[in-house]
């Protein structure tokens, strides 16, 4: 009987390890939910329940997971370089709507100092964005900028300026320690000025966050 149940615990605690694997799930553009999933404090979208994946943007890869192209040589080393096939996966799935023109942030870096939990978004290494959203949360506090990462050498070009209007961030506990999973929607709507085309816009930044406390 007791080595029956052993036999029994050993066979349940497998499965269960089998139940938490996440199942990987090659992603060639993210998809957004309908709007207003992103304030609703539910996180059962499949984001949350897969582990979607990419490759960086050098990778030249279809819709069915073809890679295609040929190596290049490294101007800097003279070596010839051969692709990065990383499975990259998604610690955010963000949408960033700007001028009618849909870009991602997949890449999201969740540290925490004291109580403050400080996230960092972009979309590195997935393409060459040349913003990134940084928001800091303490308590029911929040503050959040978008800023450019990329400054051109040209001095006469006008950097955009942006002015965040709004901003929610829903998380899946109330709080957090080092080395907890943290799951989370953020919506946010940036205004923004284009100074060298002197054009204003509003910025639309929704989507999902599925990290790692550090």
């Amino acid at each position: 009987m007791g080595r029956f149940l052993i036999i029994i615990s050993v066979l349940t605690i497998l499965f269960s390890c089998k139940q938490d694997q996440l199942k990987d799930k090659f992603i060639f553009k993210p998809v957004p939910e309908s709007f207003d999933k992103y304030s609703t404090q539910t996180f059962n979208e499949p984001f949350f329940n897969e582990e979607h994946y990419s490759y960086c943007e050098w990778v030249k890869v279809d819709k069915n997971e073809r890679f295609s192209g040929v190596p290049f040589v490294d101007a800097s080393t003279g070596k010839q370089e051969t692709f990065d096939t990383t499975k990259y996966l998604y610690s955010a799935e963000v949408f960033v709507i700007e001028r009618n023109d849909t870009t991602f942030m997949r890449t999201c870096k969740t540290t925490l100092a004291d109580t403050t939990l400080n996230f960092v978004l972009n979309d590195d290494p997935f393409s060459q964005r040349n913003t990134e959203l940084e928001i800091v949360k303490f308590g029911d506090n929040l503050k959040s900028n978008f800023v450019v990462t990329a400054i051109p050498t040209d001095s006469s070009y006008k950097l955009p300026t942006f002015i965040v209007l709004t901003q929610n961030i829903l998380l899946d506990k109330q709080k957090y320690e080092k080395g907890n999973n943290l799951e989370g929607k953020i919506s946010l709507t940036i205004k923004a000025f284009y100074p060298m085309i002197n054009i204003t816009d509003t910025i639309k930044v929704f989507g999902l966050l599925k990290t790692t406390v550090y």
